[in-house]
């Protein structure tokens, strides 16, 4: 699975500090999904199921 962030956004909201890239300490924001959307093709993108979204730190979602 491959990771996307960009830490740009944040520091416009002054949110740097706390999220926006990768390390330890810091709040994750992502969704997981069940493929990479960047290596199927493009009309099966909208097959891609979530399999876990995480909100500052926390599961907020989680498949069955």
């Amino acid at each position: 699975v491959s990771l996307l962030s960009s830490s740009l956004p944040r520091r416009s909201i002054d949110e740097q500090d706390d999220k926006g890239s990768l390390e330890s300490g810091k709040l994750a924001d992502l969704v997981i999904p069940d493929s990479n959307p960047l290596k199927i093709d493009l009309i099966n993108t909208k097959d891609i199921r979530v399999l876990e979204t995480i909100t500052e730190g926390q599961t907020i979602f989680k498949a069955r």
